[in-house]
């Protein structure tokens, strides 16, 4: 599957293929119509009461987050900068033909006897993406002071998030578009999981500080091929040929040297921890 999903990506955004890294779920669930009302727990569904004027169907939920290495492509980087992650979302396998599937699991009209649709031990939102914020996929302009509700320290780093509702009973709201469903009877199943699986991911500090501790050497590499792009964009743009970058490695620290052989052979040198 995730050889399926860089085929499907552009190469300007590159994931982590590591499986220790990607985290899946997928549960089943249950629900049982009766009397207009809904119920979701598994002995109502298989219980024999009323049979024959209940409506009971099974569906499943799964959902599966692969962390995002780099992403320069415009379009998805905005996504990732107005909701801290690239969402997917599908129904019965397939999504919608414009946007991102995020209308599936959107409330279309809140519940008059429900302050949240998603609420799972605190964490709590009218959408998917919302609720995600809440578990700390939260996108950068909210950090940095902007937000002084947001710990930095609990914020993930970006993710592919990629979530999946399969049942033999939507019920489409929001006219013919079929863009939207009631998701009464889905939304404990579907923030219990996503909670649940979200928790089991580091934090993006403790993310950097294992690939630190894996391989420095390619981190650091990252480092200085992003801080010598900018540097021929905005400050020499127009000598990007002449602009030199060496790394030396001195008592445990990495120094990045840019080295400018138009501009009086100046040298601007960094540390980086």
């Amino acid at each position: 599957m995730i050889e399926r999903l860089k085929q499907t990506l552009p190469s300007t955004v590159v994931i982590d293929s590591n499986e220790d890294r990607i985290r899946y779920k997928g549960v089943d669930g249950y629900v049982t119509i009766e009397d207009g009302k809904i119920y979701t727990d598994e002995e109502r569904y298989k219980s024999q009461h009323n049979n024959k004027t209940a409506v009971k169907f099974p569906f499943i939920f799964e959902i599966m987050i692969v962390p995002i290495i780099e992403c320069t492509d415009t379009f998805l980087a905005n996504q990732i900068y107005e909701n801290g992650v690239i969402f997917i979302g599908g129904l019965n396998y397939s999504t919608t033909p414009t946007g991102t599937g995020s209308e599936y699991f959107e409330v279309h009209e809140r519940d008059p006897y429900s302050p949240w649709m998603f609420n799972y031990k605190g964490k709590e939102g009218d959408s998917l993406l919302e609720l995600l914020q809440k578990c700390g996929f939260v996108p950068g302009w909210k950090t940095g002071g902007h937000d002084r509700s947001i710990d930095e320290t609990r914020q993930k780093q970006p993710y592919i998030v990629i979530a999946h509702l399969v049942t033999p009973k939507p019920k489409y709201v929001a006219g013919y578009g079929k863009s939207h469903i009631d998701l009464r009877s889905y939304t404990s199943t579907i923030a219990k999981t996503t909670v649940e699986l979200v928790n089991r991911i580091p934090s993006k500090v403790l993310a950097r500080r294992r690939l630190l501790a894996s391989d420095p050497i390619i981190h650091y590499l990252m480092m200085v091929i992003k801080k010598r792009w900018y540097l021929s964009l905005h400050v020499f743009p127009d000598h990007t040929t002449s602009l030199h970058t060496t790394v030396y490695h001195f008592r445990g620290y990495f120094y990045l040297c840019q080295f400018h052989s138009v501009c009086g052979s100046t040298y601007m040198i960094s540390r980086c921890t």
